[in-house]
């Protein structure tokens, strides 16, 4: 009867955290869409045919699955609706992680479940109407299959396990860095049991041969159709001398954000203890002979160092490197496991880091609940509101970004020309009634005024000399123009930015 009591809190447990899990996702869902996801509306609304997602000019925010998903429920749908994909694949991925873990027993699935289903990092990328909450889906449906794979072999996992390495790279193309892991896993296993290079060539070229056929026909096919239509990637670039020290910086950032770190800590410092613990924690399964060593190795150390020194037309960003953060949490709740199992010492320390964890994800996920990606539309209906003539002038200090959100929450009124975005260098040209000044730092503390001194640029055209609402507004280079805070729209977290809108005196 005792067992059957056990197995019953077990599923309750285990069914209160996914419970818990989806509706930080679905609330996570919520509010207004970010300038990526926006982008992707934009790339769906240019779309002639379906196929073309896959097929047409090859973007980096093209992430495949997500915008053909957008693409069937449409582009005018709730924010809801367009995460809705996003919220799915993430949950399922916790009860994925509490499977992965119960290979291992009761309090390593229940462990896996909390820190994937806790972590504000995990929550923010399963509500955003982008590739990366697929990816860890299928991320964490290979590692599932691979190991099923390992411990009792079926022909049926190679095939299923093609499918989704297939659906992994369609969701973000960053998934081929957990290819690179699976195979070293399976072959070193492969080794390990048969003692022989060939044995282990011979098994592993049995078991990727239908990932192997599928994969590089998409491969082909994609760059087939980059030769035809062409392709362009986004982001911002590095110098040489800052570049590693940018993306370490990313790491950091993430390994905070994980773990419910306050974000007041250094990043840097956070990312040598993380190296040092992962490392030491890698030699000391190896040494074991625990073969999820190999995965480990790859993802969480092989992985972000090629990256860290890669010379790609890609900027990398703190969420490019979330399949070593997904494998830092697995390996967490591994460490947790054991610690559980050992004594009683092991057990609370267990348990007063998770504790932790929890304490400092609650904080994380409560300011990301309040604030979300930002609060766009309230600043365009403020200026709506307060709309004086027939043109609204905006200034900002962002040619592509600014104007892409302004233009979404105003229904198109920069395509119709309600609304005119003035690019910093023509306000001597046509001095803006309104500016955005655009902050991402965790401290926003905009000015309550501003004072400019605009300049003409007078060895280029004049675009707005019939663009400005009032004759007042033309020409004002020879004056010094104030502005006054009319309000601050902040965001919190891996994605967005706060908002400072002024008004000019």
């Amino acid at each position: 009867m005792r067992p059957w009591r056990n197995s019953w809190s077990f599923v309750l447990c285990g069914f209160a955290m996914l419970l818990v899990s989806a509706a930080l996702r679905f609330f996570g869902a919520r509010g207004d869409l970010w300038l990526d996801e926006i982008w992707t509306l934009d790339i769906v609304s240019n779309l002639e045919h379906g196929y073309r997602v896959l097929w047409g000019p090859y973007l980096d925010n093209n992430h495949f699955l997500n915008t053909y998903y957008i693409y069937l429920v449409g582009t005018q749908s709730s924010p809801s609706v367009l995460r809705a994909l996003a919220v799915v694949t993430g949950t399922a991925s916790v009860a994925l992680a509490g499977l992965i873990g119960l290979r291992r027993g009761r309090p390593e699935a229940l462990i896996n479940m909390l820190v994937l289903g806790l972590s504000y990092a995990m929550v923010h990328y399963a509500s955003e109407a982008r590739g990366y909450g697929p990816m860890i889906f299928f991320f964490l449906v290979g590692f599932y299959l691979l190991e099923a794979e390992l411990c009792t072999p079926r022909k049926s996992y190679r095939y299923l396990f093609a499918v989704a390495v297939v659906l992994g790279f369609l969701s973000h193309p960053i998934y081929v860095t957990a290819i690179a892991s699976f195979v070293f896993w399976f072959f070193f296993d492969r080794l390990r049991s048969s003692r022989s290079v060939l044995r282990a060539v011979d098994a592993s070229v049995g078991f990727f041969l239908p990932t192997l056929v599928l994969f590089w026909a998409l491969i082909f096919s994609l760059l087939f159709a980059i030769a035809k239509e062409g392709m362009a990637f986004g982001g911002g670039t590095w110098s040489e001398e800052s570049k590693l020290i940018g993306y370490a910086i990313r790491l950091g950032r993430l390994l905070l954000f994980e773990f419910g770190i306050p974000l007041s800590v250094s990043p840097l410092p956070v990312v040598v203890v993380f190296l040092v613990f992962a490392a030491g924690t890698i030699a000391i399964l190896l040494w074991r002979g625990d073969s999820r060593a190999w995965f480990y190795l790859v993802t969480i150390l092989l992985v972000p160092a090629v990256m860290l020194v890669s010379t790609t037309p890609i900027h990398f960003d703190t969420r490019h490197f979330m399949l070593t953060g997904v494998a830092v949490l697995l390996l967490t709740g591994q460490c947790l496991a054991w610690a559980v199992r050992t004594n009683l010492t092991t057990r609370v320390l267990a348990g007063v880091i998770l504790a932790l964890f929890a304490f400092g994800n609650t904080a994380h996920l409560t300011s990301f609940l309040e604030s979300g990606r930002g609060n766009y539309s309230s600043a365009v209906r403020l200026m709506e509101q307060q709309m004086t003539g027939q043109i609204i002038t905006v200034g900002g200090d962002h040619r592509f970004r600014t104007p892409m959100l302004l233009n979404y929450y105003s229904a198109g009124s920069i395509d119709d020309g309600r609304i005119h975005y003035i690019e910093k260098e023509h306000w001597g040209d046509c001095s803006p009634q309104w500016l955005i000044v655009r902050g991402n730092a965790s401290a926003f503390d905009p000015p309550l005024t501003l004072s400019i001194k605009p300049s003409v640029r007078r060895d280029g055209p004049k675009p707005y000399d019939d663009a400005c609402s009032s004759p007042a507004d033309a020409a004002q280079d020879t004056v010094e123009l104030e502005y006054e805070l009319n309000g601050v729209y902040r965001y919190w977290g891996l994605s967005g930015w706060h908002w400072a809108l002024y008004r000019r005196t």
